[in-house]
């Protein structure tokens, strides 16, 4: 529907039943938008109606520009950097270049202080997995379906990100599962890599309790260093 809109159109976004799939589709057409924009943007940069220097500044802040965290305190896995994405990367190259774009949307879309919205796509992951770390052995199996729910997701996206890329700027001639069929071989890594993850592990008892407390903060969020550290 939107790549027929101009990027200025307005989107609401409620799936009615939680947070997930309503950000993902925020984050989906937050894309397709930045697409937009950039590719006519660049149109103007050709007919010699913008400054190329004023196009690459606009363009990193409106689009590029992170907030600085500090990266030492940040897990390896809050980053997406699960063992399905980076053999994506390694697969293909342009998978990093995807990543780096949907990332810093995921961010903006998450919660504050990074983001605006409701939930961090890729950060959620690992929040799950703190969870299911923590719960009594019968929840545990509800949590790692959502985990590796999670992490299936995350992958398309980046994937999706991929396709975008390539086919966006001219108008998504190519539908996404169209592209998707032309590489099996991605369904195949997403079905056989989304479960690698750590599983089980010995966590000290009084480590174990403060976990709980923590994770039952209400401002956990605003803490995971700390859970990450613990």
């Amino acid at each position: 529907l939107l790549k027929n809109e101009p990027a200025s159109t307005a989107c609401i976004f409620s799936c009615q039943m939680g947070k997930g799939r309503t950000t993902l589709g925020i984050v989906a057409a937050l894309l397709i938008k930045e697409i937009q924009l950039t590719t006519e943007l660049r149109n103007m940069e050709k007919m010699n109606l913008i400054n190329p220097d004023t196009l690459t500044n606009l363009l990193f802040k409106k689009f590029e520009h992170v907030q600085i965290i500090n990266q030492e305190e940040i897990d390896p896995l809050t980053k997406g950097e699960f063992e399905v994405i980076k053999q994506l990367c390694s697969a293909l190259p342009e998978a990093t270049k995807a990543k780096e774009k949907i990332d810093i949307i995921i961010d903006k879309c998450g919660h504050p202080t990074r983001g605006v919205g409701i939930q961090n796509l890729r950060e959620c992951i690992m929040e799950t997995k703190w969870k299911f770390d923590v719960s009594p052995e019968e929840r545990q199996g509800a949590f790692k379906i959502m985990i590796i729910n999670f992490i299936e997701r995350y992958f398309y996206l980046v994937c999706y990100c991929m396709y975008s890329m390539e086919f966006g700027p001219g108008g998504y001639q190519t539908t996404f599962h169209a592209w998707m069929e032309e590489k099996k071989e991605l369904r195949a890594m997403a079905t056989e890599g989304k479960d690698k993850l750590e599983w089980s592990r010995t966590v000290d008892a009084d480590k174990l309790e403060q976990l709980k407390l923590m994770m039952a903060s209400p401002d956990y969020k605003e803490n995971i260093s700390k859970l990450i550290r613990t």
